[in-house]
């Protein structure tokens, strides 16, 4: 039985209505759960239930509803019949399918900000320093920024921020607070006097607190703040710490401690009007500096408890001795953390000083085929900047190529987006040139096979390019990061007479 206000509901007379067979009322992808429902309701494992489900009316047009179902049973527990409550919901339901399609387009719009204007990578080229950043969502938009500004040859303004909030409305502050730097910068620049000198970071800090306090005060948020001065010359970093997770400095030699750069003052945003300190240290060459957000330091543990700061500092540490790299120990901290639990967004840089006259260059990129033109390039020119014939730089090149191809078809680890770390080093009249990346150890057969065009690209011509190309090869595995070296002697380019 039915009753009208059903087949008004669905625009099927009563007739109409109890002939329809049930696989023709219902939608496909809501018929099995609802008839597994049905099972354990029959069987007396559920008193009733309720789902929400697609039925389809006359016009052809599918009318989101809500099925609550009994049944009444005789003395015996035998079931007599079964009473529905059909409630129509279509408006609710489409209502939260816009909802969650506006959502997803915000995530999607705060997504392309936090990655284009709030942490985008840092310039490759900073003499004396080697420098890498990550950052990745935890489900949501957050208003963590990174920003890297080449003051001049020697010196570099680093600063890592976090706006207070969620949302589009946090990334565009963090946007916007990222940007009143330049801009404080600059006017800063502008207004000192002939033969002054650069203006300190605590001006600086100071500038943008003025620009941006009352702002920040009318949408009830404030900025945590980390900013770095290094200067190349005068060894030395100088910071400004405003409540943000505390900087951490590993020495380059393993008998000094690492130590934390202490918060100087509140976030930026909370007085509209206040004076900025600054400290000073060393910062020679060796040394290496951890920044990250509070996203890193409050992610939950395997184990159920916080990360926390100790443990992150002394598990950053560690990686720094082992790998040496940014990119590695940036990429090695993330598989350490693949199942920790995020709560909030986790935004980290690392940052390697060392010598200026340091003969080595480095470039990093996704294990990716849109990195193969790139690593080509930069393989090619500092193979001949260091002097190298152009055929035997080629064939070097063609051997980096190949190395890159093998991991990115066989390497890869269940990182997303994972990165790639390669240096090359000018030595004794020749080149190296290692491969960094994070994945399963490779072992290469100590004999290669006879290369066969049958299994042609399996069988064996990249490996034999590599070692043909290169006097020697060697690959090392280290705690989940994998290093390919090749070697490349004595072959520089004689000078015409």
């Amino acid at each position: 039985m039915v009753n009208q206000t059903l087949c008004e509901m669905l625009g099927y007379t009563e007739a109409e209505l109890l002939a329809l067979p049930t696989d023709l009322l219902i939608h496909p992808e809501d018929r099995d759960p609802g008839l597994e429902r049905m099972r354990q309701l029959l069987e007396g494992r559920l008193t009733s239930f309720r789902q929400d489900k697609r039925y389809r009316r006359k016009d052809g047009h599918f009318l989101w509803v809500r099925l609550t179902a009994s049944v009444v049973r005789d003395a015996k527990g035998a079931v007599q019949h079964m009473i529905g409550v059909v409630e129509n919901i279509d408006d609710y339901r489409r209502t939260q399918i816009e909802l969650a399609a506006a959502r997803s387009r915000e995530l999607e719009i705060g997504a392309r900000i936090q990655q284009g204007l709030l942490v985008a990578p840092p310039p490759p080229d900073l003499q004396g320093l080697w420098l890498s950043s990550f950052s990745q969502a935890s489900g949501g938009i957050d208003g963590d920024f990174v920003d890297v500004i080449r003051i001049n040859e020697h010196v570099v303004d680093v600063l890592a921020g976090d706006v207070m909030g969620k949302g589009v409305p946090a990334a565009l502050l963090g946007a916007a607070t990222k940007l009143q730097f330049s801009r404080s910068l600059a006017e800063l620049l502008s207004r000192r006097d002939q033969g002054e000198g650069l203006p300190a970071p605590k001006s600086i800090v100071a500038a943008v607190n003025r620009a941006m306090a009352p702002h920040l005060q009318a949408l009830e948020a404030f900025v945590t703040l980390a900013y770095l001065r290094i200067d190349t010359r005068a060894d030395t970093l100088t910071w400004v710490g405003c409540g943000h997770e505390e900087t951490l400095l590993i020495p380059g030699q393993s008998t000094y401690r690492s130590r934390t750069l202490a918060n100087q003052q509140p976030p930026i945003g909370i007085f509209l009007d206040m004076d900025f300190s600054e400290d000073q240290c060393a910062l020679r060459p060796g040394d290496s500096v951890f920044l990250c957000s509070d996203g890193v330091t409050e992610a939950i543990h395997v184990s159920g408890e916080r990360m926390g700061s100790m443990r992150v500092h002394r598990r950053v540490t560690e990686r720094m001795r082992q790998l040496g790299t940014p990119t590695m120990v940036l990429q090695a901290l993330r598989r350490d953390g693949q199942n920790a639990r995020l709560l909030d967004d986790v935004t980290t840089m690392m940052l390697v000083r060392h010598d200026l006259n340091y003969p080595a260059r480095r470039i990093e990129l996704a294990v990716a085929l849109v990195s193969l033109p790139p690593l080509r390039e930069f393989v090619q020119q500092q193979a001949l900047a260091a002097g190298l014939p152009e055929e035997a730089a080629s064939n070097f090149t063609v051997a980096a190529v190949e190395v890159f191809t093998n991991i990115l078809r066989h390497g890869q680890d269940k990182l997303d987006h994972p990165m790639l770390e390669a240096i090359l080093e000018q030595r004794e009249g020749g080149v190296v040139l290692e491969m960094h990346h994070v994945g399963a150890a490779f072992e290469p057969p100590a004999e290669l096979p006879e290369a066969e065009l049958a299994t042609f690209p399996e069988g064996g011509f990249g490996l034999q390019i590599i070692r043909q190309a290169c006097d020697e090869v060697s690959y090392r595995h280290l705690d989940g990061v994998n290093t390919v070296r090749l070697t490349l002697r004595g072959r520089v380019a004689t000078q015409p007479a």
